[in-house]
């Protein structure tokens, strides 16, 4: 029986749809090019797409008009590219368990965001042997960004909320299209935090991790169809 974070990593987030269809591209000048893109998805959340073997930095983003710098050696863009977004980070534990191992990683604060904390313990009910269910996970996660807590609370929601329910979406279309992993589910609670801490009866005063925050919870009860326990 697979573990319930390693069903979360590949056959929900190693899942999400992080390609981006290009509508119009303008002629790229002095190194940087605009591209009109259907849909820019979770795009505000990371400062970078790839496209082949080369990493464009996002340098403004108006709507679904993005501005990207052209590094050196790389092409310009063209409708037939196809470029990807990065996929989140997958933090699996207690508050303590996870805040420490995102601190104690080696990576920069950017590369460790956006994140995908899935909180411990995650309650599992073991469907009957003759069921096609093995078993109903109820999953509390939280999708989590850099949020700057000086601004007003508009900011934090329109720069970091925002963004990670698009995110949000995407995992949720993931879950959806994975017919073969998932049996259909009641429905999905969201909880948006655009500051992501302890909470006190006068609100968010204190950081859970050693960074300024901002979050949505995702409570869902996915039920698992038994392939993950077949026997020979």
């Amino acid at each position: 029986m697979k573990l319930i974070n390693e069903i979360v990593q590949t056959e929900i987030i190693d899942k999400l749809d992080n390609v981006l269809t290009i509508k119009s591209v303008d002629p790229a000048g002095g190194g940087t090019q605009k591209v009109y893109f259907c849909c820019i998805k979770w795009l505000k959340l990371y400062k970078t797409i790839t496209s082949g073997d080369y990493t464009y930095l996002v340098d403004g983003v108006n709507g679904n008009s993005v501005k990207l710098i052209i590094p050196t050696g790389a092409p310009a863009l063209t409708i037939f590219d196809e470029p990807t977004l990065n996929r989140p980070l997958l933090l699996n534990g207690t508050m303590l368990n996870a805040s420490q191992e995102w601190t104690k990683s080696t990576l920069s604060e950017p590369e460790k965001l956006p994140f995908i904390w899935l909180a411990s313990p995650t309650l599992e009910r073991l469907d009957p042997l003759d069921s096609g269910i093995e078993k109903t996970s109820d999953l509390k996660l939280f999708f989590v960004h850099w949020s700057d807590w000086t601004q007003l609370n508009a900011n934090r929601q329109a720069d970091a909320v925002k963004p990670l329910m698009e995110l949000v979406s995407a995992f949720r279309d993931a879950i959806d299209q994975n017919t073969t992993a998932f049996e259909s589910y009641d429905g999905v609670d969201l909880r948006d935090y655009p500051k992501f801490g302890t909470m006190t009866d006068k609100g968010v005063d204190k950081t859970i991790f050693p960074s300024t925050l901002s979050a949505v919870e995702f409570d869902i009860s996915l039920k698992l169809f038994r392939k993950y326990c077949e026997k020979c």
